[in-house]
């Protein structure tokens, strides 16, 4: 998870340099990984957890602080199955502590799960370069466009980065060596 101020009215390039499985001594890519990587935007202000079990069906969540929350945003709930829900915000209650939105929940979310403020969609992220250990000029690059729904002046974000992969049988351990958020007329992979 890197955490940026993003220029404002400035598209960014965000690279994902040499990733490399520890474990298996293993530069990813998406070849001989059958991967995909990809990009989320989180509203930092906006990252609460939940305060009671929440079933499959439930429209109404009891987070930590409902106060964060507008009606409108699009929050990610963390799933004990561990996938993300997405969920539109349709009424906010401060002193019941709650949420409502929808979709309705898919399956459990239990005490603790993250309710989170998620800006836009996810953005791929394609290869640049050729992977190999050792070697520095390649990674994933995917631009964050000044246009991208809630970025605003001044509004630090937190960029999370997403490598979905087959490698040695299951991702192990990866270790970034770095991630990059620049200005894209600054980024050499971008071109």
């Amino acid at each position: 998870m890197a955490r940026e101020k993003i220029p404002y009215q400035t598209d960014v390039a965000v690279l994902l340099e040499h990733p490399t499985d520890v474990l298996n001594a293993d530069p990813l890519d998406f070849a001989d990984d059958a991967s995909t990587c990809s990009f989320k935007v989180f509203d930092p202000n906006v990252d609460e957890v939940l305060t009671a079990t929440e079933a499959g069906g439930q429209t109404v969540l009891s987070v930590s602080n409902a106060g964060v929350f507008v009606v409108g945003h699009l929050v990610e709930v963390s799933l004990d199955s561990g996938i993300f829900h997405d969920f539109t915000v349709s009424a906010v209650d401060p002193a019941a502590g709650t949420v409502t939105g929808a979709p309705a929940l898919a399956t459990t979310a239990s005490v603790g799960r993250r309710v989170r403020r998620r800006l836009g969609n996810s953005v791929a992220m394609a290869a640049y370069g050729t992977p190999k250990l050792g070697k520095t000029d390649w990674g994933f690059v995917g631009t964050l466009l000044r246009t991208h729904p809630g970025l605003e002046l001044g509004l630090e974000v937190n960029v999370e980065i997403y490598f979905v992969g087959a490698v040695g049988g299951g991702l192990d351990l990866l270790k970034v060596l770095c991630a990059v958020v620049s200005p894209v007329e600054d980024c050499e992979a971008c071109s």
